[in-house]
């Protein structure tokens, strides 16, 4: 037979849901009083802005974030950043971590790099700044971030870096020089040491 509660439990239920009504509130209210001065960089083109609340689901895009993306406005809005635009692999750790930042257990990161996921399928990778949205409190109800795409300059750093790696892996001494007066040396493959007891800086 089931215990029915009593009157004084009712009662303090009550209050915790009225509690729990008025925090919601609050943090809706903290989101909107921020979107004014959030709205202004929204335009700034080549750059992706995107808000979420406490629970990673989308509440503001910008025209450029949705252009990379892919995404109409209303398939967005509303959808968790997480389980939408990250790659399998890292919804679920991201989306803990994110839980966690928002109940105030891990420190915020204000720079990072993760992929995203496109709606055709294409992965790219952003590098992200981030700033806490936090209601009249001072509690942590949301964030405001702001991504630039750098896959290309990513891929264009590991050509180079395997560029070098196979000049310096190489019998042969390379010279790059400036072509301008004095004719300066730009750059010198590191085995010129080994040949001729040169370093690069002499």
């Amino acid at each position: 037979m089931a215990i029915k509660p009593t009157y004084e439990e009712l009662e303090e239920r009550v209050k915790q849901l009225e509690q729990e009504t008025e925090k919601r509130k609050q943090a809706e209210e903290a989101l909107r009083q921020s979107q004014p001065q959030i709205k202004q960089f929204l335009a700034i083109t080549g750059v992706i802005f995107v808000a979420l609340d406490n629970e990673g689901n989308i509440t503001l895009i910008n025209e450029y974030g949705l252009e990379m993306l892919g995404y109409q406005r209303e398939e967005l809005l509303g959808k968790n950043w997480f389980k939408t635009c990250l790659p399998y692999g890292y919804q679920k750790d991201f989306l803990d971590v994110y839980h966690q930042l928002m109940k105030g257990e891990i420190e915020p990161v204000e720079y990072y790099e993760n992929p995203i996921l496109k709606k055709n399928g294409e992965a790219r990778i952003i590098a992200w700044h981030n700033t806490m949205i936090k209601d009249p409190e001072g509690k942590t109800v949301g964030i405001l971030s702001s991504g630039e795409d750098v896959t290309d300059r990513l891929k264009t750093e590991k050509h180079l870096r395997e560029a070098y790696d196979i000049i310096n892996r190489s019998p042969a001494v390379t010279f790059l020089w400036k072509n301008i007066e004095g004719w300066p040396v730009e750059f010198v493959s590191e085995n010129v040491k080994k040949l001729f007891g040169y370093s690069g800086n002499d």
